[in-house]
Formats: C-alpha cells, sequence, structure tokens
C-alpha cells in the first residue's frame, strides 16, 4: 500500500467512525449536536507535514497544546 493509499484509508476510517451514531447530544437544538457532528459537516482532511524548521515547540506529549499554540500564532483555527 502506498503513503496515499495508507492515508486516504485512514481518512476513511475516521469518517466512518465520526459517522456511527453519537451518544453524547449536547443540546439536540443546536445545528451540530455534537462535536463529531461538527467535524463531518465542517472539517476536511491534511496531508500530514514535518513542522517548519524553527517552529516546533520541543514539548514532547504535549502536541495538542502545542499545535493549538501555534496555530494561534500564525492566525489559524485549531
Amino acid at each position: 500500500m502506498t503513503a496515499t493509499q495508507r492515508l486516504a484509508a485512514e481518512a476513511g476510517h475516521l469518517r466512518a467512525e465520526l459517522e456511527q451514531p453519537c451518544t453524547l447530544a449536547l443540546d439536540r437544538s443546536w445545528a451540530h449536536p455534537s462535536f463529531a457532528d461538527l467535524v463531518l459537516a465542517h472539517g476536511r482532511d491534511y496531508a500530514p507535514a514535518p513542522w517548519p524548521i524553527g517552529a516546533h515547540p520541543e514539548r514532547t506529549g504535549d502536541c495538542f497544546a502545542a499545535a493549538h499554540e501555534w496555530a494561534d500564532r500564525v492566525g489559524w483555527t485549531y
């Protein structure tokens, strides 16, 4: 399996997981009653890429917070 095929398979698996019935509905009156529904409606797939040179925060095990801070610095939504 090529890297492209592997990424497509992983994206398909993630989408299938998100499309399963969600047991947690925050508020059924909202346009998107769950986080999974919001991601399915507005999210998009991104190809993985290395950190830009000098941008990696070097905080092992703190990936989510580091990515969020970095996205804030460059004006992206994470």
